[in-house]
């Protein structure tokens, strides 16, 4: 602090008292200069930080709607046939923050792996910012099969940048894909954003059964009277079979029949070789379906070879004998 000070000394004469006054005119300047000092401000400049983390999207709702699309929520779907996957995906951040929405579609006994099983493991997936493709392949995401996988007839919900948006995945099952009942097969639609948040929504459905066989359609023999086990011309008997679940073949035939006579069923004869004999799958005919070959597995190539006897009684009549036979493939129970 800085002090000025000025003296004024005056003396008055003429009376009898002198009078000697000293003025300090220092006070106001002196004032002035401590407020100045006192009322000095200090400032420092700093920077603050805000972090606004992301919300993770939503997958509000699952769909399998027919192909071409009806509005349907289908619990119930058939093999090599079209559906449409549909599920409706929100983000506070808009569509355009969805970097990835996949479709995860197992057998819900097995559980999800990166692998694909045709029989119990299927996957499908859209990315961005290509907006493309994928396809769960035998060694991991990878090119699509247009056999399973319509990507013209699929479509993202980005468009126009929406706060929500419906992904739908035009697909369809091999006839290998397994029969379940109960809500045996999970589909799951996971959607991630750029921050790497992922929300996910499961979906119960079942795959219904499915078999096919093709069989010959004609038998024939020429035989005799009393002649046992004759085989059947153009052996072996070729039959090919698919399934979805653990099945048998079932048989049963009419009993031959001619203009004037007849004999029964059980003297025709099914076997798995061309050795008439007893073991298990040595199989009499009857009028009624009866278990022959028991356990066959799941398979799109299944091809079985059989051969038919005939034992023709003693002092059958001569004539020619007509018959029906049926050979069936039913359902035996879930693969596992």
């Amino acid at each position: 602090m800085l002090v000025v000070r000025k003296d004024d000394e005056r003396t008055y004469f003429g009376s009898e008292h002198t009078h000697t006054h000293t003025h300090t005119q220092c006070v106001s300047i002196c004032l002035l200069l401590v407020l100045a000092s006192t009322l000095v401000t200090l400032a420092f400049a700093g920077t603050g930080t805000i972090t606004v983390s992301g919300v993770a999207p939503s997958v509000d709702w699952i769909r399998i709607d027919n192909s071409p699309a009806t509005g349907a929520n289908n619990t119930n779907v058939d093999v090599d046939t079209w559906y449409l996957i549909k599920a409706n995906i929100s983000d506070t951040d808009k569509m355009n923050d969805i970097q990835r929405v996949e479709v995860r579609l197992y057998k819900t006994t097995a559980g999800w792996s990166e692998t694909l099983d045709k029989e119990k493991r299927w996957g499908l997936a859209w990315k961005a910012p290509e907006a493309t493709w994928e396809y769960l392949n035998a060694t991991g995401w990878g090119t699509v099969d247009a056999a399973y996988f319509d990507t013209a007839g699929s479509s993202s919900g980005v468009s126009g940048n929406p706060a929500s948006g419906i992904w739908t995945f035009k697909f369809k099952f091999d006839v290998v894909s397994h029969y379940t009942t109960g809500g045996g097969w999970t589909i799951q639609v996971r959607a991630t954003d750029k921050s790497t948040n992922a929300a996910w929504r499961d979906h119960t459905f079942d795959v219904d059964l499915y078999v096919q066989i093709t069989v010959p359609s004609t038998l024939s023999w020429s035989a005799t009277a009393g002649q046992n086990n004759v085989t059947a011309t153009g052996m072996p008997f070729a039959m090919t079979y698919k399934a979805n679940a653990i099945v048998k073949f079932k048989v049963d035939a009419t009993d031959p029949t001619s203009t004037f006579d007849n004999f029964a069923a059980n003297n025709l004869l099914i076997d798995d070789d061309d050795n008439a004999n007893t073991d298990t799958r040595c199989q009499k005919l009857s009028n009624s379906p009866t278990d022959w070959w028991t356990g066959l597995v799941v398979t799109s190539t299944g091809a079985q070879n059989a051969y038919w006897f005939v034992t023709v009684p003693v002092d059958q009549p001569t004539g020619i004998y007509t018959f029906t036979y049926t050979v069936e493939i039913a359902f035996e129970s879930l693969a596992t």
